[in-house]
């Protein structure tokens, strides 16, 4: 029998951006998702970018962000659908706007970007790893850094995506970019959202 992969939803929104950088995240996304079905993590996402309907009211959430937690709750209310599971959102800004701010004031040393209750940030223009960083958070991986040092914990793996500051150049090929604490995690995170 051939196994079916389930799928989670992931929009993403680019603040007051131009179309190539529209074009930088959707392609960035979708390479993401083509090597996420594979092994060893055969975990499938479907990103898409936020519907037209909701652009508007999640552009006035974002940039009057007062509080991190309170947006991220605003806009889940916003974009979920009827029996869809809770979908994650990722905001592609430039480091000035409010909610890169908001991002910051919550974890000082998120400087690239951050994610909290399914909100991703990205502030760190025109790097694909920060963009696939904080989606794999959405996904359930979580950081291989020490986040006082910034030093990454992954001895095994130092080219891990989950470390500090991600870029092409310090982050290995895939799938050896994911370490095994970070597969484990992504895989189990899709077991439990996928499990009925």
């Amino acid at each position: 029998m051939e196994k079916r992969l389930k799928i989670r939803r992931i929009y993403w929104y680019c603040l007051d951006m131009s179309d190539s950088s529209k074009k930088f995240v959707s392609d960035a996304l979708r390479e993401l998702s083509d090597k996420l079905k594979q092994p060893p993590t055969e975990v499938a996402i479907m990103t898409e970018e936020l519907p037209d309907k909701h652009a508007e009211k999640v552009s006035q959430l974002l940039c009057g962000s007062e509080n991190i937690s309170c947006t991220a709750a605003s806009i889940s209310y916003i974009i979920v659908n009827g029996l869809e599971l809770l979908p994650g959102l990722m905001v592609y800004c430039r480091e000035d706007s409010t909610i890169a701010q908001e991002v910051r004031k919550a974890n000082p040393k998120a400087l690239w970007g951050g994610q909290v209750d399914g909100l991703a940030v990205v502030c760190e223009l025109n790097n694909k790893m920060a963009i696939w960083h904080e989606v794999l958070h959405l996904l359930g991986a979580d950081d291989c850094y020490d986040s006082q040092t910034e030093k990454g914990t992954c001895e095994k793996a130092p080219g891990c995506i989950m470390q500090y500051a991600a870029t092409e150049e310090s982050v290995a090929d895939w799938p050896e970019c994911l370490c095994a604490r970070t597969t484990k995690q992504l895989r189990d995170y899709a077991r439990r959202q996928f499990s009925s």
